[in-house]
């Protein structure tokens, strides 16, 4: 849903992640942790519980504060880890040591969005998403 993107853009707050409604279904979703605004981890495929403030999204605002002290962090961790990781355990790491009470979340609430990971999660995206702007027509392929 485009209001998504406004709410984060729009935000007060310096750094933010868009969270959504979390439901655990596949075990790929990735829960946003937090208490009063605040991002206290990122995990995936976690139970939903009380310290899930949300799904991420996928759409996120840092600020040059944050950026200046994550930048040096990434660079240690994928020294000692390699670097062949997704974003959110990295963020994860950093939220909980160096960056903690950096990052906040949006609450999107029940906004509509699309998670894609992968091809065929684009396709279905499509067939969906274009049913919706455009009721009754047919999806070129």
């Amino acid at each position: 849903h485009p209001r998504i993107l406004d709410l984060v853009l729009a935000s007060k707050l310096e750094s933010v992640l868009g969270v959504g409604d979390y439901e655990l279904k596949t075990g790929e979703e990735i829960a946003v942790q937090g208490a009063g605004g605040v991002v206290t981890g990122i995990k995936k495929g976690i139970p939903k519980s009380d310290s899930v403030a949300g799904h991420s999204i996928g759409i996120n605002r840092w600020s040059p504060e944050l950026l200046s002290k994550l930048y040096p962090f990434m660079e240690r961790f994928f020294a000692s880890k390699g670097n062949n990781h997704n974003w959110e355990p990295v963020f994860d790491e950093f939220i909980r040591s160096e960056g903690a009470g950096l990052c906040h979340y949006e609450d999107c609430g029940s906004l509509p969005w699309v998670n894609i990971n992968r091809e065929a999660d684009y396709r279905k995206a499509q067939e969906r998403l274009y049913d919706l702007i455009y009721p009754g027509g047919t999806l070129c392929r």
